[in-house]
């Protein structure tokens, strides 16, 4: 496998240096693309697109074998594996820590994937064949969630009440680390702000005050000896987070199809679900007004950069964007995004733009692990962000981490056996309660770490 993919690696650079080299005749002759050359360019980048989505295809089977692997001999784990073990188990909970048994002790690696094999059967016991499969032992593996509002307060019983009830107020059962794991990537997919911003899950929903300053307009003085200091308070404010509640919408199933391919049903609901909601949850993280629902990044921040044009940017105009930040926001570290955002359409632009000395803008990385740059940055491809087009924001660029995402506990999952009994249909539903917001005293401040392009009027 690693054969293939050094094949597909070298057969990409051939397609890069073909299109970049179609783009630096054009830039050192001062003009356009011919209707030929357009076509040659965009056949060049969709082969090479092609051919990283099957190299990334398998990558990902390729450790998902090594996983298994690896997962088959926890001896060699060593300390740094069971450490990462250990905060797998405590993912779910808002950060309590690695799971322990009854008298104390903390759970071996061994137990822990053993516990998380049990639930995750038993959960697909759940999904596929109702509350009537569960043996007792199925049921405490299971973990139950308030999903409405109301009921908050009150305690959920670890009852089969609490899963034979087909409606909201009852609860539903949390979905497992492993199936979560599958939602929260499918969420990724389907937008970007959740791989940009800060994640933050908390044990519930209650409102979360972040407080926020601005103090890049002071300074400290030079004071002559037995001159008193100055007083300068730094101003205060503050941001909630709330708890909007998102659905899935209901999804049906007819019970002689969920009988005859059962094992499919938790990849089926995970990757659905994820789908759904991250296609709405992403659209308003992005331009969300705020108003019973998260506050968007894109309509607040301050504009880094006005374009010349409606419909395009130039190689100085991004080097405006990257230089309206304040360089103490441009520092790359491992646990922040810092770099670009914008649509697929934008990409495309910047695709063809090359600097000064004829160089392309868009640079192409062929090492494992290490991303595309536009200008030496990242990017994510984020479809919520708007294209380019006349007085459009459509390239935002910063932190990101002073963007929060803010989730309270999991995705909660109900499977509804009543309500469309008479058809002998069964109905899954999910249930999510998220927020986002801006963490600057002023948004819309000029010395922010993430600012946005603007094209012309």
């Amino acid at each position: 496998m690693t054969t293939q993919i050094q094949q597909l690696r070298k057969e990409r650079a051939g397609f890069v240096e073909k299109a970049n080299a179609i783009t630096k005749k054009c830039g050192e002759e001062k003009r356009a693309r011919t209707e030929e050359e357009q076509r040659e360019w965009d056949g060049l980048w969709a082969d090479h697109d092609r051919l990283k989505a099957q190299e990334e295809d398998l990558i990902k089977v390729r450790d998902a074998q090594q996983d298994l692997a690896y997962s088959d001999q926890p001896e060699q784990q060593g300390a740094a594996g069971r450490r990462a073990a250990a905060e797998a188990a405590g993912a779910g909970d808002g950060g309590a820590g690695p799971e322990r048994r009854a008298g104390g002790a903390p759970e071996t690696p061994e137990q822990i994937e053993q516990r998380e094999e049990e639930r995750q059967n038993s959960f697909l016991a759940y999904m596929a064949y109702g509350p009537s499969s569960l043996t007792p032992e199925a049921r405490a593996n299971l973990t139950f969630s308030k999903v409405d509002e109301r009921d908050a307060k009150a305690s959920v019983p670890s009852e089969l009440r609490a899963l034979v009830v087909g409606t909201a107020s009852a609860g539903g059962v949390t979905v497992p680390q492993n199936t979560d794991t599958r939602v929260i990537k499918a969420l990724q997919r389907f937008g970007g702000m959740r791989r940009a911003g800060r994640l933050m899950r908390t044990a519930t929903g209650a409102g979360l005050t972040m407080p926020t300053y601005d103090d890049t307009q002071n300074e400290g003085e030079l004071l002559g000896e037995a001159v008193a200091a100055t007083e300068q308070d730094i101003a205060f404010d503050s941001k909630a987070l709330g708890a909007h509640k998102y659905s899935t919408k209901l999804m049906k199933v007819s019970r002689e199809l969920l009988q005859d391919s059962p094992a499919d049903v938790v990849g089926i609901i995970a990757d659905a679900f994820g789908e759904r909601i991250g296609r709405i949850t992403n659209r308003h993280y992005t331009t969300g007004d705020g108003s019973n629902k998260p506050q968007g990044l894109a309509p607040i921040i301050a504009i880094g950069k006005t374009g010349s044009s409606q419909t395009g940017v130039t190689n100085a105009e991004v080097l405006d964007l990257v230089h309206s930040v304040d360089p103490a926001y441009r520092v790359q570290l491992d646990d922040r995004f810092v770099g670009f955002m914008f649509a697929d359409s934008t990409l495309r632009i910047l695709r063809g733009i090359t600097g000064t000395e004829g160089q392309p803008l868009y640079s192409v990385s062929f090492r494992e692990g290490e991303p595309d740059l536009i200008n030496g940055f990242p990017f994510i491809v984020n479809q919520d962000v708007a294209a380019m087009g006349a007085s459009n924001r459509s390239m935002l660029f910063g932190d990101f981490s002073h963007f929060v995402i803010r989730d309270s506990r999991d995705l909660v999952i109900l499977r509804l056996d009543e309500r469309f009994a008479e058809a002998d249909v069964v109905a899954w539903v999910g249930f999510m309660r998220t927020d986002s917001e801006y963490l600057l005293a002023n948004a819309a401040s000029l010395n922010g770490p993430i600012k946005a392009f603007q094209n012309a009027a």
